[in-house]
């Protein structure tokens, strides 16, 4: 997930030369190893008496600016916050610019 031409071979959806489905083995393997784990405790957000429920409930605007903005700079950039962390200590001066980018956004998101 380092590597963004993983990230944006995943998202080549429409030309299949480029397309890379591995990345989602990684959503495969997230949500069900998590979603395994709630059942077999029979709790967490998402589950009442043993069965899947939706949250009900308003959607904050900042909640869908700040998912807009995640995935347009992954989508531009095809780095993620958790790898890209990994690769600004390896890539000088690109790297201390998106960490610059990365905190800045947090502090904007802060003030909104």
């Amino acid at each position: 997930m380092a590597a963004p031409g993983k990230t944006l071979g995943f998202m080549s959806i429409f030309d299949l030369e480029r397309f890379d489905p591995s990345l989602l083995a990684v959503a495969v393997v997230g949500i069900g190893g998590n979603a395994i784990a709630w059942m077999r405790r029979g709790e967490g957000p998402a589950l009442k008496e043993g069965v899947w429920v939706v949250p009900q409930g308003n959607v904050e605007w900042r909640l869908v600016v700040g998912s807009a903005f995640f995935g347009v700079g992954w989508g531009l950039t095809g780095v993620c916050p958790g790898p890209a962390t990994v690769a600004a200590v390896l890539n000088g001066w690109k790297g201390i610019g998106w960490v610059g980018a990365f905190l800045g956004g947090r502090r904007l998101a802060g003030l909104l």
